[in-house]
């Protein structure tokens, strides 16, 4: 059982081979054998930083609140919020652009990196970069689910998109696959990966104010 601080950022293929790996609390990012991340030592790969949420701090709370309901199974929520995210760094980083090329332009320089992977091509051993979601498909479903509620990415070739959420452990699994036809996208991966960009970049950001932000505060008695 890999530790669920672990997100892979490169295919598994054999125990022997090395991976990239990214800890989900900091964003730290390293190359550990695959075999190590399935043993209880891999804990030690985890650089256990915990990101202090101040009480005024809307953003990291919005990804903590996706991290919460992926705990809580509630997919669809956790989804919708994730899909917000390059929208709201987008805004922040390119603000003089409009909406769908400042959405794609972040995620494509800050999000892509944590879904390309590193494939080894049998026999010939060359590696070789392989994405698993672009901007253009990102944006496509961040439009079809928000607005329609469904995975009908109209403006890309994809002819078949599925989304599923993988919980088994214990197991050899590749969470995200495509082909130029179709894609099969773990929602829970899906939404780490972009938490995880979304994060590193918030944090990379001096000038906290430039994401302004509001959210809905509900008193309780």
């Amino acid at each position: 059982m890999i530790n669920p601080k672990i997100c892979l950022m490169s295919q598994y293929i054999v125990s022997t081979q090395k991976v990239r790996c990214c800890c989900v609390v900091c964003g730290y990012k390293w190359w550990a054998l695959s075999g190590n991340l399935l043993k209880e030592r891999a804990t030690i790969y985890v650089q256990e930083r915990e990101i202090r949420m101040n009480e005024s701090d809307v953003f990291l709370r919005k990804i903590a609140e996706i991290e919460k309901a992926l705990e809580a199974e509630l997919y669809n929520c956790a989804l919708a919020l994730a899909l917000t995210l390059p929208d709201i760094c987008g805004k922040v980083e390119f603000s003089n652009i409009g909406n769908k090329k400042r959405y794609k332009d972040w995620f494509s320089s800050y999000a892509l990196p944590y879904f390309t992977v590193e494939v080894t091509k049998l026999p010939s051993k060359e590696i070789v970069e392989y994405t698993l979601l672009s901007a253009e498909e990102c944006w496509a479903l961040r439009c079809a689910f928000l607005h329609a509620g469904n995975y009908d990415v109209e403006c890309v070739s994809l002819a078949n998109v599925h989304i599923h959420a993988h919980k088994r452990e214990g197991e050899n699994y590749i969470h995200m696959t495509r082909d130029a036809q179709s894609a099969d996208w773990d929602v829970i991966e899906l939404c780490k990966k972009l938490c995880l960009a979304a994060r590193e970049y918030y944090l990379s950001i001096e000038d906290k104010t430039r994401f302004d932000l509001n959210e809905v505060r509900i008193d309780t008695w």
